[in-house]
């Protein structure tokens, strides 16, 4: 049953739209429909006299990212700090993520009143994309049965799905392009690679691992072996990330270093200690109820800890899959990623659940990618796999069962 469903991938994205479309369905009813409130805009960013058009804004809030995504959908090229009623709170680094809300727009035809719609719209859209290029992926390249679930299950996603911010489009991309790459159609990985890295900067070091390992085989190959144009290809989705980079450092008059967020960056798993020592202490308070303080803090200290066994799963696996022809540029991508994500603080992404969820995403689907694989070639032996998968479908139901009911708050 499971290979027939996988292997039309146009059943898995159609079952994925299906199940997150009535997954949105009672969130939006009890909200009595209106879309507006998936921005979560705060009245700090958000003012709700002069917002065209008018949308829901919450008291006393900064809001959330969705506010400046939304921002730009509006208007994907207006340099105005403040306009239709929201002011960036740094516009270079928000600016920077333009294909998101560039999509979005494109989506709304230039339509202000479509654009609520077309945020989540374009993100659904992204989760049958992600469904249909990893069904395929497992398909073509014979990886573990439970990779197209693994993926489309990931709670981040949910996140993004409900704030209106760029993690599925970005993973959407991302995974188009490895399916490109190893595919040998390097031209294709070149836009979607540059796309994705448009749409959120935490795609770089997956396709810097790609390029260091093309560049690696370029030096090691004979000299009348040599192919320098798939070197050249790999490199290229870095020259428009970097002329955009630039770019946003003179319109705005911010210096390129203050568009990397370095209020996000510390040293090495400094952030991660911190916030599960504050969860263990109960020093860290995520909301004023003493009870629901206490259980949130035990879902944090759940799933945290469950990424942190996955990320040695994959770190144990990589030296086989740095042998493996195709992803093993994925490979020295994903360590690149997983030391940048070690690097978080806990002011910045991991704050709270739903942020670290989401900045978490590309090293979950990248790490997936990596796990499938070895478990396709025996690597992950079975009794070890079972007890994952039943692990992370038991993490999984407990991730979607209080991301709904923080979401509800």
């Amino acid at each position: 049953m499971m290979a027939a469903l996988i292997g039309r991938p146009w059943r898995v994205a159609l079952l994925t739209l299906v199940a997150y479309t009535l997954l949105l369905v009672p969130l939006a009813a009890s909200r009595h429909f209106d879309l507006t409130v998936f921005i979560l805009a705060g009245d700090v960013y958000a003012n709700s006299a002069t917002a065209t058009p008018p949308i829901a804004i919450m008291h006393h809030s900064l809001g959330y990212d969705g506010q400046f995504f939304y921002r730009f959908a509006l208007d994907p090229f207006s340099v105005a700090r403040s306009a239709f009623g929201i002011t960036l709170d740094t516009p270079a680094k928000r600016m920077l993520r333009i294909i998101y809300p560039l999509l979005a727009w494109l989506a709304s035809f230039g339509h202000a009143k479509f654009v609520p719609a077309s945020l989540i719209a374009v993100n659904l859209a992204g989760m049958g994309v992600i469904a249909a290029t990893t069904s395929w992926l497992t398909r073509r390249h014979r990886l573990a049965w439970w990779f197209p679930f693994a993926v489309t299950l990931w709670p981040g996603f949910l996140v993004a799905l409900t704030h209106d911010t760029a993690e599925i489009v970005t993973a959407a991309l991302l995974l188009v392009a490895v399916a490109c790459y190893l595919s040998n159609r390097l031209a294709a990985y070149c836009l979607f690679a540059a796309a994705a890295a448009l749409t959120r900067e935490t795609a770089l070091p997956v396709l810097a691992g790609v390029l260091a390992y093309e560049a690696y085989i370029f030096a090691k190959s004979p000299v009348l072996a040599r192919r320098p144009a798939r070197v050249v290809l790999c490199g290229l989705p870095f020259v428009p990330f970097a002329v955009w980079w630039r770019t946003m450092a003179v319109i705005w008059h911010q210096p390129p270093q203050a568009l990397g967020g370095n209020q996000d960056l510390g040293w090495p798993l400094v952030g991660v200690v911190t916030m599960l020592h504050a969860c263990i202490d109960g020093t860290r308070h995520y909301t004023p109820d003493p009870s629901a303080n206490f259980t949130t803090r035990g879902f944090v200290l759940l799933t945290t800890g469950g990424l942190i066994c996955f990320c040695i799963m994959v770190a144990i696996r990589l030296p086989r899959t740095l042998r493996t022809p195709g992803l093993a540029g994925f490979a020295i991508g994903w360590g690149l990623l997983a030391g940048l994500m070690s690097l978080l603080t806990a002011t910045g992404p991991l704050v709270e659940p739903m942020s670290y969820l989401r900045a978490f995403s590309e090293c979950w689907v990248i790490g997936c990618l990596l796990l499938a694989r070895a478990h396709a070639a025996g690597a992950v032996r079975r009794p070890l796999a079972l007890a994952g998968l039943l692990l992370g479908a038991e993490l999984n139901i407990v991730i979607w069962k209080w991301s709904l009911w923080l979401l509800t708050q």
